[in-house]
């Protein structure tokens, strides 16, 4: 049975191997080959930026599907009278889509608000840098609030009217 025939087998083995990836790398570098005494510390904000990125890839790669790939598929679909029409996508691959880009969101802010709280940096770009004394809370503010936003809009918003 080999894990990569599904998606959930190919996230699995793609997560297991980066966690060896970072304590091979980790041990190698720090410790060396003759030194593995040490106990293995991950990297928190290294591992929080990881994580953020990954699922803000996600979120914002099943964004340019709906817009770029699946509406227009759609309306081509629905237009065209001899073919098989959109139900396939409907009723397939849009849910499953769906899941992705609303749970998606979720880690996005959550792992972005890990990473902004155990840098102490949370408050700071929640008040744009207490409102614009600090560059970096106001720029990391204005995504953090954009990043909000869009949240609230995919679970209040969108996600009941595709129920």
């Amino acid at each position: 049975m080999n894990p990569l025939n599904s998606v959930r087998g190919a996230i699995i083995t793609g997560v297991v191997a980066a966690l060896v990836a970072l304590i091979l790398i980790h041990v190698f570098m720090n410790h060396g080959v003759g030194n593995l005494s040490n106990t293995f510390r991950p990297n928190e904000l290294g591992l929080a930026r990881w994580l953020h990125i990954i699922s803000g890839v996600t979120w914002i790669g099943l964004l340019y599907y709906f817009n770029v790939v699946q509406t227009p598929g759609l309306a081509a679909a629905a237009a065209d009278k001899g073919g098989p029409g959109g139900a396939g996508i409907s009723k397939y691959i849009a849910p499953r889509a769906l899941l992705w880009f609303r749970w998606g969101a979720v880690a996005t802010w959550f792992t972005g608000a890990w990473y902004l709280g155990r840098g102490a940096n949370f408050l700071n770009a929640f008040t744009f840098g207490h409102f614009g004394e600090d560059v970096y809370g106001l720029v990391i503010g204005t995504g953090a609030w954009l990043g909000t936003i869009m949240l609230f809009n995919v679970w209040v918003f969108i996600w009941p009217n595709q129920k």
